[in-house]
Formats: structure tokens, sequence, C-alpha cells
């Protein structure tokens, strides 16, 4: 990052990150326990310690995504390109995320936090292709066949329901000076 990029990411985060907590509280979500969480965690962390016949190293997922990244969502896509990439996403998260293994070792295994980043490496590519997809106009990417501008701007949202991505479109709304 250059300039005032890093700087900004550290204000903003912290303001985005209160805004949530007032949010929250306004709608009453309040933190429960989460015993049940905790206890699908360790399983999960075990699952990957089983030692699985033809197991993949969080690294080697690692690996697979950035090369599906960069094939088909790189700076300069189309429609096609994307549809394509998020298929080679969804088919990583179904046919290869299962068969994740970690070495099975006592202390703190740095591929156990590997194996949670890449988990959210493959949400992340999906939302990115998603919003992508979404996206009628040009923006930072270099999309072939896409008007210059919309008559009316909008951000597009993504969230996780029920396991699923749900995108919405939300209409820019301009501040008074």
């Amino acid at each position: 990052m250059s300039g005032n990029a890093l700087s900004e990411t550290q204000v903003f985060g912290n303001r985005a990150a209160q805004k949530a907590c007032e949010c929250a509280a306004k709608a009453g979500v309040m933190p429960g326990s989460y015993e049940a969480d905790v206890l699908t965690e360790y399983k999960t962390i075990d699952g990957w310690r089983a030692g699985k016949d033809k197991g993949i190293r969080p690294i080697e997922l690692k690996s697979k995504l950035q090369a599906v990244m960069a094939k088909y969502v790189g700076l300069e896509r189309d429609e096609e390109s994307l549809s394509h990439g998020l298929v080679e996403v969804r088919k990583l998260r179904t046919e290869v995320l299962p068969l994740l293994t970690v070495l099975p070792i006592r202390r703190f295994c740095y591929e156990v936090q590997e194996a949670y980043e890449i988990r959210g490496m493959l949400d992340l590519a999906e939302i990115v292709i998603l919003s992508a997809l979404e996206r009628k106009k040009p923006g930072a990417s270099l999309q072939a066949g896409l008007p210059q501008t919309d008559k009316a701007p909008y951000h597009t949202s993504i969230r996780l329901a029920k396991g699923e991505h749900k995108i919405a479109t939300i209409p820019v709304t301009k501040l008074r000076s």
C-alpha cells in the first residue's frame, strides 16, 4: 500500500468496527455461549490432523486458489472467465477443502492457522467473483463490453446467509456539503 492507504485502513477499520458494535447493540445481538461453536472447531482441527491418505496441505490449496484467481479473475476479465472462476472456486471448496490435512504435532501448528486462512480465502474469492459478475459498469478491472456509466450509481452488498452468498444493491446516497 502506498501513501495514506495503510493509515486509512486503521482509521476507517476502527470506525467501521465501532459502528458495527453500535448496530449489533441496537438490534439486540448480544454475545452468548459459544461452547458448541468452539467444540465444532476443535473437531474440525482434529479432522485436519487425521492424516488422510489423499490429503492436501493448506499451502497447496492456497496455490491452487491463487492459480484459479490469476487465470480467471485477473485485471482483464469478462463474464465468461468470471463464471469459469466461480465454478473452479466452488469446486475447490466442495472437492478439495474436505481433503485438507495438517501435520499432527502437539505444539501450535502454523498449518492450522493456514487452514483457517484458506477457508476465509475461498469465501473472499467467491465474494470477489460474485461482485464482479454483478458489476455492470467498469471499475478497477477492465471488463470488456460494459457501458462506461450507470444512470443511478449503487453499491453492491454481498452477505453470507444460511451458507450462501446473497447479493443486494444499495442506492448511493449523496451527502450534503
